[in-house]
């Protein structure tokens, strides 16, 4: 090596701190190109002036002649093995490389956007030439622009060449590549520095490169072949592609992808969600436009062998005897095949990966689009009734209950065979109707979707055991309960407060539809609040706080709750009642501000357990804790009736249940009073609903906060992700691209000419068949609980 090596590697190391380097694991990740063909390659008269070139350019003012000459090595490098793979017939030689990649200089592209203060640079690229590739536009240096990023096969990080001190981007082009590029399991990425370069590779579980090799070293044009042959024949476990998905891009318009799942095509996904590259790299496509069958595929890279992956099960269960109102539905579910009959990915973590992807036949719409505050009521009631069926019945707790997974209007898909499960409950507009509605018209006004966090509950509840998953930690942070939050059960000093009475029409309209028992069932007597005993005053108030203190920490069905109203809430704090107009200079304005960013800001807390019972635990206390006037400051004066519903649904949900001498005796009690005290409100304010602005939100701040990652996961590397306002607003604005004509589109144009047609989905077009009943086997075990 040479001593130009080490001033590098120390800048190296400290700039890519994520990136694991071990030579002999990286091994693994790169194909060795043949000997013979390495060692010919090794000693062409251009390979060797071009290494000559390129050490000479680094570390001169102006990098261009730098970058130019390593574009024209790797291009070189690039047809002499792309000849010996034709030649020879090695590998399967997909049809984009019918003409060798070519290595080009590149412009700066919104679709490499880095963080550090020089963006968006990213010097050179390696693509096949597909057709049209020379139309792109190209400045004065021959620098190409707006190339969409699925045409890129390889990535050359080259912004360190000419300093002598500098940080290595690699990484960051590789996250944002990945993230915007769906169909791609992994990339490789050269990075190049005065002196030497390394060979990374990345995929969903991480990134992996190899140690700088000096341009001196004997060994750097092997490893740069070694590089460009990877691309050509990946080692085996590594694909460069997913197969079932093509691309169709419009310039200046959104792009549309085809997705292939169980046989079936579905044509013109747009994508609504796309996580971080790091974990799971979640991402949701959805098709169709306001008038169309709809579809959502979600793709997601999980360990075959993990258990704690059941989402697949739990839909399949919870509809396993008859549709669940409210319940997203699962029309397919696979993993992807990559060649031949392979699922498994070799990751760089050495452990194997499958891409799971799942169909659902359900699509709706966010609770910021609510047009009135009344339907956003009926939603929620809806969307509580469906919750405390799941966990009474079907022994499911959701644990994620946010507004990425609480959707309203929904648009269920047509299904042939379908059915209602025996003794669904009433829903709110059988409620106010006051009568019960057919099976085949009883719809719920909720979606609820996204079950990658639900639990089996235990058939016999302990808090003094906390085994398995019902113990860990999991929920969006902004809207997790404070007792998730911290991790522990909370010693509430709050005044417990009797299940709520009603009254009048509100009563009759209850028991019409559930009976007197029911309401009975939730009754208090004089010493009871919901039905459990909290702390009496002359108590030990040491005795009792170490009691608390030694509970363990067991997801309860109330927390779900506390999520439910922490999103009702934020949804509150940011909607715009028709004609309101809002001075930015008033009290009001500045109080919703305030109360928004303590919910947005809010996360996962690492308290010690030994920590003083008297500090405040969560920073979203004084939104509880604050008296009425406090309360009811940030909503408009058309609001105030519904603000001082949220402070009477408050004052039940601020109660550490838990932490009760004697808890209540039935887990949805919650459920109960919230449902209650909706009820009363809905009835109350039937004919006079707040007419709601969806399309405008009070605190234009919020679109992009209202975005963050839906992970939740204080463990997860989860955390940026790449969604459009508008998508998550509006899952029913047409996008298919039908009306763009095909010759202004970019496309794939690299799918085998020998693979034959595969039909549209029989869910887009209408005469879908639900294909998992199965009333005497349930995926989950016979769980299922007669009403």
């Amino acid at each position: 090596m040479s001593s130009t090596q080490s001033p590098t590697e120390s800048v190296y190391y400290s700039s890519m701190v994520d990136l694991d380097v071990d030579f002999e694991a990286h091994v693994a990740h790169v194909s060795e190109c043949p000997g013979h063909l390495s060692d010919f390659v090794a000693h062409q008269e251009s390979i060797v002036h071009l290494v000559s070139e390129v050490n000479a350019a680094q570390g001169a003012d102006e990098p261009a002649h730098a970058y130019s000459a390593l574009a024209d090595l790797l291009t070189t490098i690039s047809e002499h093995i792309h000849s010996f793979v034709v030649a020879n017939d090695v590998g399967a030689l997909q049809v984009r490389f019918l003409r060798p990649l070519v290595f080009v200089r590149y412009n700066p592209y919104p679709h490499f956007t880095s963080r550090t203060e020089e963006r968006g640079v990213l010097p050179i690229i390696g693509l096949h030439p597909f057709d049209g590739f020379s139309g792109y536009p190209r400045d004065d240096e021959g620098r190409y622009s707006d190339i969409p990023g699925y045409h890129m096969e390889a990535l050359v990080d080259a912004t360190a060449i000419h300093r002598s001190s500098g940080q290595s981007r690699g990484r960051d082009y590789v996250q944002e590549f990945l993230r915007r590029c769906p169909n791609r399991p992994g990339v490789y990425c050269l990075s190049v520095y005065r002196g030497g370069f390394s060979v990374h590779f990345a995929d969903s579980s991480g990134a992996e490169g190899s140690p700088i090799i000096s341009w001196d070293d004997g060994d750097a044009i092997p490893m740069l072949v070694n590089y460009v042959y990877s691309l050509y024949v990946p080692p085996a476990g590594h694909f460069s592609r997913d197969p079932t998905m093509t691309w169709r891009y419009y310039p200046g318009s959104k792009t549309l992808w085809t997705v292939q799942c169980g046989g079936e095509e579905f044509p013109n996904m747009r994508p609504l969600f796309l996580a971080a590259p790091w974990g799971k790299r979640s991402a949701i496509f959805v098709s169709g436009g306001r008038h169309k069958a709809r579809a959502v595929i979600k793709d997601s890279y999980r360990d075959p062998k993990a258990e704690y992956y059941e989402e697949p099960q739990f839909l399949k269960h919870i509809h396993c005897r008859g549709f669940v109102p409210g319940v997203v539905r699962l029309a397919r579910e696979e993993n992807v095949v990559f060649s031949g009959q392979q699922t498994e990915i070799i990751s760089v973590r050495d452990s194997p990966r499958v891409k799971h992807r799942m169909v659902l036949a359900d699509v709706g719409e966010s609770l910021l689009r609510a047009r009135s505050v009344n339907d956003l009521l009926m939603a929620i009631y809806d969307v509580l009734e469906v919750h405390r069926t799941l966990a009474s019945r079907a022994k499911i707790l959701h644990r994620d209950m946010s507004l990425a997974n609480i959707l309203m209007y929904p648009k269920w898909a047509s299904c042939s065979n379908s059915k209602l499960l025996e003794g669904a409950p009433p829903l709110i507009d059988d409620i106010l109707s006051g009568q019960l509605r057919d099976a085949q018209d009883r719809l719920a006004r909720c979606l609820l979707i996204d079950f990658d966090y639900a639990v089996r509950l235990p058939d016999m509840p302990d808090q003094t055991k906390c085994e398995g998953a019902i113990s860990r930690r999991v929920g969006t942070p902004r809207y997790v309960a404070r007792a998730t939050a911290a991790g522990r059960v909370l010693h509430s000093r709050n005044i417990a407060l009797p299940m709520p009475e009603l009254s009048g029409e509100a009563l009759d309209l209850y028991l019409r539809a559930y009976g007197q028992n029911r309401y009975e069932q939730y009754c208090d007597d004089a010493r009871t609040f919901h039905g459990g005993r909290p702390q009496e005053p002359d108590d030990d108030i040491w005795a009792s706080a170490e009691r608390v203190k030694r509970l363990p920490y067991v997801h309860r069905w109330d927390y779900d709750i506390e999520s439910v109203y922490w999103t009702v809430y934020s949804v509150l704090l940011l909607v715009r009642p028709q004609g309101y107009w809002e001075d930015e200079r008033s009290q009001r304005y500045s109080a919703m501000r305030r109360y928004w960013k303590i919910l947005a800001s809010h996360d996962f807390l690492d308290l010690d357990t030994d920590e003083c019972e008297n500090l405040p635990q969560d920073t979203r206390a004084p939104l509880l804790e604050c008296d009425l006037p406090a309360f009811l400051m940030p909503f408009p004066p058309e609001m105030e009736d519904v603000g001082r519903l949220m402070f009477s649904i408050a004052q039940h949900v601020r109660v550490s249940y838990a932490a009760m001498v004697e808890r209540p005796p039935r887990d949805d009690h919650l459920h109960e009073a919230v449902q209650r005290l909706i009820l009363d409100y809905l009835v109350v304010h039937r004919n006079e609903p707040i007419r709601l602005t969806p399309d405008s939100l009070r605190y234009t701040q919020a679109r992009t906060a209202v975005v963050e990652s839906q992970t939740g996961d204080p463990s997860s590397e989860e955390g940026d992700v790449s969604m459009d306002f508008e998508d998550l607003l509006d899952l029913s604005d047409t996008a298919s691209g039908s009306s763009t004509e095909d010759n202004q589109a970019d496309s794939e144009g690299c799918q085998d000419p020998r693979a034959g047609p595969t039909p549209v989905s029989s869910l887009l077009q209408g005469d879908w068949e639900y294909p998992y009943f199965a009333p005497e086997q349930c995926e989950i075990g016979e769980i299922w609980v007669r009403s």
